[in-house]
């Protein structure tokens, strides 16, 4: 009964979310999905602050220090940073040394940068191919960072002087794009055009998409000491919450295995609450995660504004929805490509802008043989 509901939930709230379930239980080995998520995983809802979470089913929700969430390694492995380095490493070494040497020249060689530039190629190379094992959970990632305001590392100038006014995280802000966008010209060389044999144009891996998937890995990976810096798929549609978060998360690295406890009793329907953080000011917040806490104690609580009522309801503005790349200036006629081929493989207004299905895997799959072939 638990399994029919997570089902039921999933598929209410659309496709992609049912088809991350139905991939997290093909990863674990487990067509039932029990040994993926634990025997009563908790159901996707949709949270009134936070888009998407995770609640208690209802009615019996779960006891403190009950199990919640299970994760094996199969699931989560292939999402980290590790297995990102590794895959590059061996099947494209002349990349992983263009990722070592910026990392030693522009981090000082501590890994800072490495890891969560190679996890982001990784995931930019997944959302691009739909061939590629871990597309199901890019392409969620896509579809529902869509649905809401973009994290700061995609928002336009304007947006940021608007949106944060005279707030000195802008400059902060500005320093990252600054700073990753000189990172994927260095890997990547630009949205550069060229010609294959056969004549159809190509491109290197596009900007926007880069610093789409570094503001998932930014805004969704886990890390810290003794903790690999991970993407964990289902795990991270819990919300945050500094002082009522009611479950917390253990990794055992021997086991390989990701456990979620409830850290006290929790109701049925309730919704589950992690704190990401109790030591970051709204400052560091905004940037890492891209909103803010209210009443945070630590630092000065900032007043962040990314509302436009002109632009309500329509397509790029607050209340329609963002395109992959947030606003950011300097698109491209091949980024515009990009655009449409993603359409068409999602089945959504393909024909309407111009390129069916088969036409959109084509321009995909070119553009990720261009210069990442091997990865």
């Amino acid at each position: 009964m638990p399994h029919q509901l997570l089902r039921r939930a999933a598929q209410a709230l659309g496709p992609d979310t049912a088809q991350l379930l139905t991939w997290v239980e093909r990863q674990a080995g487990t067509a039932g999905g029990l040994g993926a998520l634990g025997s009563r995983p908790p159901l996707p809802i949709i949270s009134p602050s936070n888009g998407l979470g995770l609640a208690a089913p209802f009615p019996q929700g779960y006891a403190a220090g009950e199990i919640i969430l299970a994760l094996p390694l199969p699931v989560w492995g292939p999402t980290s940073a590790q297995f990102a380095l590794e895959k590059a490493q061996a099947a494209a070494p002349a990349f992983y040394e263009a990722l070592c040497a910026v990392d030693e020249e522009l981090g000082g060689g501590k890994q800072k940068l490495l890891q969560p530039v190679a996890l982001a190629t990784h995931l930019s190379l997944a959302l691009l191919d739909p061939h590629d094992a871990m597309h199901p959970y890019a392409r969620f990632l896509y579809e529902t960072s869509q649905r809401g305001v973009p994290h700061p590392l995609l928002l336009s100038p304007q947006l940021l002087q608007k949106g944060l006014q005279a707030s000195p995280v802008v400059a902060a802000v500005k320093k990252r794009q600054e700073l990753f966008t000189h990172i994927h010209q260095r890997l990547f060389g630009g949205i550069a055009a060229a010609t294959t044999t056969a004549g159809t144009a190509e491109a290197s891996l596009p900007r926007s998409i880069f610093l789409w998937s570094l503001s998932r890995v930014l805004s969704r990976a886990i890390s810290g000491p003794g903790k690999p810096l991970t993407l964990l798929p289902y795990f991270d549609l819990i919300n945050h919450r500094r002082t009522e978060a009611n479950c917390e998360y253990t990794l055992d690295l021997k086991e390989g295995v990701v456990e979620v406890r409830a850290t006290r009793r929790v109701e049925g329907g309730e919704e589950l609450f992690l704190c990401y953080s109790d030591s970051k000011d709204n400052h560091q917040m905004f940037l890492t995660y891209g909103f803010v806490d209210a009443g945070n104690p630590v630092g000065v609580t900032m007043r962040v504004d990314l509302s436009n009522e002109e632009e309500e309801g329509k397509e790029g503005g607050a209340g329609g929805e963002w395109m992959i790349g947030g606003g950011i200036e300097g698109e491209k006629e091949e980024e515009v490509r990009f655009e449409r081929a993603l359409a068409a493989v999602r089945g959504r207004e393909g024909g309407k802008r111009g390129l069916s299905e088969g036409e959109g895997i084509g321009v995909i799959k070119a553009a990720v043989e261009r210069r990442l072939r091997e990865y």
